[in-house]
């Protein structure tokens, strides 16, 4: 009878054992269906595009993206309009053109307003894009233009004197855009070849003053 006793608790023994190891298998076996599922779950989130982004709103273009163009109608030596002959400008008129709106032409998605009293142009888009505009020229007009130089004495001296053109020497010279001024702001002014030359393409007054850039050329 004692030996039928101590049989069995072994054997039950052993059952238990076996049942733990059972179990913890088991578990494991769980634990990594469960995490499966999750990350397979969430590659099919991802991949079916269930998951979206949102963008509302205007996007808006940067003022680099747009460009204006300007051309104004040419004149002949007697300051009359050439017929079908225009030229690019770097400013907006203000008096002897008028706006062509009917000329004007624009990039898709570009919306153009011009305002006649303040000499401005608005533009706006949500794309890159050129706006090209025209200016008829009014009557007869031609350009007239006085200039005052004062060209540097020594360099870096401060000290200017009057003259009628650039002294024939071996110095060379540069604008000096500080002091100088003309009725036109969007004159150009620059030397080339010891010369003063001036862009505009209105009445101008210029007081042009002329630094020693080097002592030697």
């Amino acid at each position: 009878m004692r030996k039928l006793l101590n049989k069995l608790k072994t054997t039950f023994k052993k059952i238990n054992i076996k049942s733990k190891k059972t179990w913890a298998f088991f578990g494991v076996i769980g634990i990594g269906i469960i995490i499966s599922t999750i990350l397979l779950s969430y590659g099919y989130y991802i991949n079916t595009g269930t998951k979206q982004v949102i963008v509302s709103g205007t996007a808006i273009t940067r003022a680099s993206d747009l460009t204006l163009q300007i051309y104004l109608q040419d004149r002949d030596s007697s300051g009359n309009a050439i017929s079908n002959s225009y030229s690019r400008s770097y400013y907006i008129p203000t008096n002897n053109y008028t706006y062509e709106s009917a000329k004007t032409v624009c990039g898709t998605g570009i919306t153009l307003t011009y305002d006649s009293t303040n000499h401005q142009f608005r533009l706006e888009s949500t794309q890159r894009g050129v706006c090209k505009v025209y200016f008829a020229a009014d009557g007869t007009v031609i350009p007239n233009a006085t200039f005052n130089i004062y060209v540097e004495q020594t360099m870096n001296g401060g000290n200017y004197r009057q003259v009628g053109s650039l002294p024939d020497n071996d110095y060379i010279y540069t604008i000096n855009t500080t002091r100088t001024s003309c009725t036109d702001p969007n004159a150009e002014i620059s030397i080339v070849n010891r010369k003063i030359e001036v862009t505009t393409s209105m009445d101008l007054d210029c007081t042009i003053y002329v630094d020693i850039q080097s002592l030697t050329g």
